[in-house]
């Protein structure tokens, strides 16, 4: 299916509570007129190898009818039915697609096509969707993302429209671009595409007047068809045409939807531990794990190694590793210095006395001990002081 019957155009994507919604728009050419849900509806389909997910669009107020018509030709009778010959009316042709985040299986990639009914024809078209955007689509919810690639590095352009003005700006009011030379009265060196010309390198896109795409590329004359002045892609030419997506068909795979989870190792924080030695040593009070999903996770730590000697002075590791409801885990070790004991003065005398741990002794002899050892024993010494 090409662009040339169903024409769209994805205008954005984005989460909205638990769903995702996409934005757009899109007509059946030379079909019939579109007025509302009683002309038209749009699905969106999502499409893994072993499933087909259908979300049925709300139509929007989006009016295409003058963005599309072909200037020069008249509005299609009210119950005229395929006809390239008229314009028709394109009113409420937007889409509102909204995705339960439920739907979506994890590690799962969603092909994503747009199907389009028109009743009064009784036909139904449908296409791989394109989102043409400069930037990656990464919407996130809790643990979850989901990753919509941009298509603007890999997509490439041929133009179905015989009669595509090239013009020199992103608006089908600029000016038309002249190049080379005049190949009809009619017509001069005004520059038109040439039908079925290939794009490659696309060098930025624009989006008009909210609704569509213009793709920037490089153009080099090719000649004159039909008295018209053609030009095709260049590699080393400066000079530079604006094509609308409108009247192009994309190359390339469909736009897919990613859905990973979000998994992350969790965080495990161990702070260096410095003691006497002889003091109690807990390794895990000097260890504590968060997690992004499963929060507080403390109580998972596991000691994996710990080489401490409490008895004896020195440089020890202790590591741990703590795991989270993902089966991620993470790893980390810390240091323990265990400090020499300060060593109690060995000799006691009347002045160190004060200084003296006396837990073991009896205070009274002590002193008397002293006293006597000293010949102090009439002396009057405060030794309480």
């Amino acid at each position: 299916m090409d662009r040339s019957k169903l024409n769209f155009e994805v205008l954005d994507i984005q989460i909205s509570n638990d769903n995702i919604i996409v934005n757009g728009w899109a007509v059946i050419n030379d079909s019939q007129h579109f007025k509302d849900g009683s002309t038209h509806s749009h699905v969106l389909e999502l499409k893994t190898s072993t499933e087909t997910l259908e979300v049925v669009g709300e139509l929007t107020n989006i009016d295409m009818t003058q963005q599309l018509e072909y200037r020069g030709l008249p509005t299609c009778s009210k119950n005229a039915l395929n006809q390239s010959n008229c314009n028709y009316e394109f009113k409420k042709v937007g889409f509102k697609f909204t995705i339960p985040l439920t739907i979506l299986k994890e590690d799962s990639d969603y092909e994503m096509f747009l199907k389009m009914n028109a009743k009064q024809v009784n036909r139904t078209y449908r296409i791989p969707l394109f989102y043409v955007q400069k930037h990656d689509t990464i919407l996130k919810k809790g643990n979850m993302e989901y990753i919509i690639l941009s298509d603007y590095d890999h997509i490439g352009f041929s133009v179905f429209k015989s009669t595509l003005v090239a013009r020199t700006g992103p608006s089908p009011l600029s000016d038309q671009l002249s190049i080379g030379k005049s190949c009809s009265v009619a017509y001069g060196n005004g520059a038109f595409l040439r039908q079925s010309a290939n794009f490659n390198n696309i060098l930025d896109i624009s989006l008009y007047n909210g609704l569509i795409t213009y793709f920037k590329v490089q153009v080099q004359e090719s000649g004159c068809v039909n008295q018209r002045q053609r030009v095709i892609e260049s590699s080393n030419s400066k000079i530079y045409t604006y094509v609308p997506s409108t009247h192009v068909n994309y190359h390339g795979n469909p736009a897919v939807l990613y859905v990973r989870s979000h998994k992350t190792a969790p965080n495990l924080f161990v702070e260096s531990a410095t003691l006497y030695q002889y003091e109690t040593y807990d390794p895990l009070d000097f260890a504590h794990a968060q997690d992004e999903t499963d929060g507080q996770i403390t109580d998972q730590i596991k000691v994996t190694h710990s080489n401490v000697n409490m008895k004896v002075p020195g440089n020890y590791t202790t590591c741990y590793t703590v795991k989270n409801s993902h089966n991620l885990s993470t790893y980390k070790c810390g240091p323990v210095i265990v400090l020499e004991r300060p060593t109690k003065r060995r000799f006691i005398s009347k002045f160190t006395l004060h200084n003296t741990h006396l837990s073991l002794w009896n205070r009274d002899i002590l002193k008397q001990s002293i006293f006597k050892e000293q010949g102090l024993r009439h002396k009057q010494l405060d030794l309480e002081k």
